[in-house]
């Protein structure tokens, strides 16, 4: 072989490693751009966001994770559950994340953890593993969504029916309500007292499925009417009471509307007017 022939194979070798290194480096350079790309649209999700090693130490969280610790991502990373929540107690965390690594399965969560704004926040969330090519758990991660504001809600929502079946059970009128096919959908102490029914002789049913003959065919009819024409009506009738007494009640029925409107049933105040 000639000394120019092995010159030009020894060219041509050199000219495939530094293809090779430059396919590896372009390899790498798309790499470092795809996870740039990744964190910035995890940065900009405005829940929550974390990613953490199998020894429970955080390799990743987002820009509203670290804002809610009042720390940088940078800080962040390293750190365990603990270190992050030290006045805290973190057991349930640990224990999710073993339950997690022994079943591979994902786990719906739930917790409550003091912000670094001295705010009490709720989350719900998920927990799911990231697996290798192989099958292995590589790490967790975890999305939570704020659920503070909706928890507060339901529970002042919880505390006026509360408070609206504490008033309307200590009133000494009869109350209903029934919604638009009829069907009683609330009744106080005072109507179950006069008529000695339960909750769960009356709720869902219709006058007519609880009283006889014309009572139930009475109540029925001023129902309707106070529906079609979308106004209050105020009317006496005779009734009996479970203790076999007569009575007249002087009832009025009013049509009741939605928050946006809407009629959603008539509802009805029953005063005994007897002498």
């Amino acid at each position: 072989m000639s000394k120019s022939s092995e010159n030009l194979r020894a060219e041509i070798e050199a000219l495939k490693q530094q293809n090779a290194e430059l396919r590896k480096q372009l390899k790498a350079a798309s790499e470092r751009e795809n996870e740039s790309l990744s964190s910035r649209a995890l940065n900009n999700i405005p829940t929550p966001i974390s990613l953490k090693q199998v020894d429970g130490r955080y390799i990743f969280v987002n820009a509203i994770f670290a804002e809610r610790r009042g720390m940088t991502a940078d800080e962040i990373k390293g750190k365990t559950s603990s270190d992050l929540w030290p006045d805290e107690p973190t057991g349930h965390m640990e224990v999710r994340d073993e339950e997690l690594r022994r079943t591979g399965q994902s786990i719906e969560v739930e917790t409550e953890s003091l912000g670094a704004d001295g705010v009490r926040r709720i989350y719900r969330g998920i927990k799911f593993p990231v697996f290798g090519e192989n099958g292995e758990i590589l790490a967790i991660g975890s999305i939570h969504t704020d659920i503070t504001e909706r928890r507060q809600a339901e529970n002042a929502l919880q505390e006026s029916d509360v408070l609206f079946r504490s008033i309307i059970d200590n009133s000494p009128t009869a109350i209903t309500f029934k919604g638009l096919d009829g069907r009683i959908r609330i009744i106080n102490k005072r109507f179950q007292e006069w008529y000695g029914v339960g909750q769960n002789d009356v709720i869902d049913k219709t006058p007519r499925e609880i009283f006889a003959g014309d009572y139930g065919a009475a109540f029925a009819d001023h129902d309707r009417d106070v529906l079609e024409r979308g106004i209050a009506s105020e009317r006496e009738s005779p009734v009996r009471f479970a203790d076999g007494t007569e009575h007249i009640l002087s009832i009025t029925r009013f049509p009741v509307f939605t928050g946006d409107g809407a009629l959603a049933g008539v509802g009805a105040i029953n005063v005994d007017i007897t002498d």
